[in-house]
């Protein structure tokens, strides 16, 4: 009795080729789900990155027009994003100024230094959590 093996052959070649595009398939879903997860967060960070922004100049703005009188904590809501505002005079027309932007449970922080006297500022830069 002969055995016929020209039929396992090409059976096992069949399926390493299916293993190979399923591998292949996989690997480029995985690859475009982590594109797709980075270009979010970069997107998130730069609408962060606006948001903490705007809420800086509008600070920058009250302390123009209302001086020291502006000290203290304030609540700013742009679109679907929150900006809150600690002010506090350090010395004569120096103020500190930390801006916390939220949206989405990201954050980007930003802190002054202003000289309301001037209106001068003296130091404008974003920080780590």
């Amino acid at each position: 009795m002969k055995i016929h093996r020209r039929g396992y052959a090409a059976l096992i070649s069949v399926v390493m080729v299916m293993l190979t595009v399923t591998a292949v398939g996989l690997t480029m879903t995985v690859m475009s789900a982590d594109s797709l997860l980075s270009t979010m967060r970069f997107d998130q960070g730069t609408t962060l990155t606006y948001l903490a922004d705007s809420c800086a100049h509008d600070t920058l703005l009250h302390l123009r027009d209302d001086g020291l009188g502006y000290v203290g904590t304030h609540t700013l809501t742009v679109l679907d994003g929150n900006c809150t505002v600690v002010v506090t005079n350090t010395t004569g027309s120096t103020v500190d100024v930390a801006i916390d932007a939220e949206q989405n449970n990201y954050h980007r922080l930003v802190e002054q230094t202003v000289d309301v006297s001037t209106d001068s500022v003296l130091l404008w830069q974003e920080v780590e959590d």
